[in-house]
């Protein structure tokens, strides 16, 4: 008999937080039984304020391009409609961008690079927050075409149909195309992003993959083996001069000791 009333009682309660939840979900009136009528519109205002400012946070220039109106309407939509399965309240707002999706918002609001944005924002916060990792022993001043190299561990490559970095000075819409950034964490914590072609996009995702085993001429021996000398020696060159830019903004920290 004591089972069963715990059990009862388990019941009871998991009711109870299933109807609150979805009276916080709503805009509709009603009961929940075992609480308080009068502090409900609290919890569901408290709710509502705590999602409402988690997305912002997490999407301050998505909110800034859409009008009030727009924010609101997306923010109470997802509240309404999504069910997260995420505990943490900093991992949430990654379940908008499959939402906006899922929904056709970048129609419904007539902006085409929507998902972008909020990819760009996300990938931000996803870098900023990486779980701290214990480097390689390195040499800032090595050799760093010859020698195998260490590289920032803090750094997603991201592709695009946007150029996102040309939001604030143009109307991207009608740029559909690829583009390409690395989104990358510096030793003080800032992420910054750095805009990449085709090319140096594939360098970087070649020379991370292949480091630990070779160094940086040997692997532009087996991406340029069909090219000419000519080709080769001008090619080396750029990418001298690119790994030269990589070493300067902290994604190449050195070579192994």
């Amino acid at each position: 008999m004591e089972q069963s009333a715990k059990s009862n009682l388990r019941a009871e309660t998991i009711k109870i937080q299933n109807d609150l939840v979805e009276y916080c979900r709503s805009n509709n009136d009603g009961n929940v039984q075992g609480t308080r009528q009068d502090r409900l519109p609290n919890y569901r205002r408290l709710i509502h304020t705590i999602i409402w400012e988690a997305l912002s946070d997490a999407y301050p220039i998505t909110r800034s391009i859409l009008t009030s109106v727009q924010w609101d309407e997306l923010v109470d939509d997802f509240i309404s409609n999504h069910r997260s399965a995420e505990p943490q309240l900093y991992k949430m707002p990654f379940s908008l961008i499959a939402f906006v999706k899922n929904n056709d918002y970048q129609k419904r609001f007539s902006i085409p690079y929507l998902i972008d944005l909020l990819t760009f924002e996300w990938v931000e916060i996803e870098v900023h927050t990486m779980q701290d990792q214990e480097l390689l022993s390195f040499n800032p001043q090595g050799d760093f075409m010859s020698t195998n190299l260490v590289f920032n561990p803090y750094q997603r490559i991201l592709t695009l149909n946007y150029p996102i970095h040309q939001l604030r000075t143009m109307d991207i819409s009608m740029n559909a195309g690829s583009y390409f950034y690395n989104v990358y964490r510096q030793p003080n914590g800032t992420v910054q992003y750095m805009e990449l072609n085709a090319f140096t996009r594939n360098l970087i995702q070649q020379f991370m993959l292949h480091s630990a085993e070779y160094n940086i001429n040997e692997i532009l021996l087996t991406l340029l083996k069909d090219l000419s000398l000519e080709m080769k020696v001008s090619i080396t060159d750029e990418v001298f001069k690119f790994c030269l830019l990589l070493k300067e903004k902290g994604l190449i920290l050195g070579t192994r000791d």
